[in-house]
C-alpha cells in the first residue's frame, strides 16, 4: 500500500505506506522526510548505511539518492513528505531574510542526509499529529488541507536552521571535513537519544561517531556546547535548540 494523501504541484506531496518487503533504488524528490510509524527501513546512500525504526525518518534534498531495503513479516508502516524547494525559498525569505549559505545547506547540499528521533524535533511533532490519523488516512476518512504543507515547510526549515548553526560551529579547513565529522557527531546524538535511559559508556558514543574519545568529546562540547556523558545532555539540547 502507497497512498497520496494530500498532494499540490506547486507544494509538494504526503503519502502513507505499508510494505513488508521492498528492496530498490529510489530517488529523493524536492526536500523529502521519511517517517517510519512501525517496523524499520534501511537506507543505503553513499555506502553508509542508515537504520530507521519506528518514531523516527529521515530526510534528504533533491540531491539524494538512496537504496531501501523493507524485510519484514509485519507491514511497515510510513509517512512520507515531500515539500518543494520553492515552499521551503519562500519561508526562508519570509523567516531569515537574505542567507544563501543557509539555503544551499538545505537544498543543495549533497548527501545532505541525517535521522531524527521524532519526539525531538519541531518536524516530529507536526509528523506526529498526522501519525494520529495513520488508519483514517488509509481509509480515506480523514482529510488533510493545502496550508498543512507550509505548516512542514516551516518545521523543516527551522530544524536545519539550528543544525546549520552546529555545522558552522565545527571549525575545520575543508567543507567536506566539516560534513563528514557533522555526520559522525550527529550519528552519536541519535545514539544517545535511543539509548538516553540508559547506563552509556564515553567509549560506546565515540564508537558509534568513528572518532577516537578525545577528538568526540572536543567535537561534542563545540557542537552542541554540552558533555556528551551528561545523562540529562539529551534534555538540555532539546531544550536550547527546539
Amino acid at each position: 500500500m502507497n497512498k497520496v494523501v494530500l498532494s499540490a504541484p506547486k507544494n509538494g506531496e504526503i503519502r502513507v505506506s505499508g510494505v513488508q518487503a521492498y528492496d530498490s533504488r529510489v530517488e529523493f524528490s524536492a526536500f523529502s522526510a521519511k517517517y517510519v510509524v512501525r517496523g524499520c527501513e534501511q537506507y543505503r546512500i553513499d555506502n553508509r548505511t542508515y537504520r530507521v525504526e519506528s518514531g523516527e525518518y529521515i530526510v534528504g534534498n533533491a540531491t539524494t539518492s538512496s537504496h531501501i531495503i523493507i524485510d519484514s513479516p509485519q507491514p511497515v508502516l510510513g509517512i512520507c513528505l515531500d515539500i518543494q524547494p520553492e515552499v521551503i525559498q519562500e519561508i526562508l525569505d519570509f523567516e531569515y531574510g537574505t542567507q544563501p549559505e543557509l539555503a544551499a545547506f538545505i537544498l543543495q547540499q549533497e548527501q545532505m542526509i541525517n535521522r531524527y528521533t521524532a519526539a525531538h524535533t519541531h518536524l516530529g511533532y507536526a509528523i506526529r499529529h498526522i501519525e494520529q490519523h495513520f488508519e483514517a488516512l488509509t481509509r480515506e476518512e480523514a482529510v488533510l488541507h493545502q496550508e498543512l504543507f507550509y505548516t512542514l515547510g516551516e518545521c523543516m526549515v527551522k530544524d536545519q536552521a539550528v543544525l546549520w548553526q552546529q555545522f558552522t560551529r565545527l571549525k575545520t579547513v575543508k567543507q567536506e571535513t566539516s560534513k563528514r565529522l557533522f555526520d559522525f557527531v550527529h550519528e552519536a546524538r541519535l545514539y544517545i537519544e535511543r539509548h538516553y535511559l540508559e547506563p552509556i559508556a564515553l567509549s560506546s558514543i565515540a564508537q558509534e561517531a568513528h572518532l577516537s574519545e578525545y577528538h568526540f568529546i572536543r567535537l561534542f562540547k563545540n557542537y552542541l556546547d554540552v558533555h556528551p556523558t551528561n545523562t540529562s545532555c539529551i534534555c538540555v539540547c532539546n531544550t536550547l535548540n527546539y
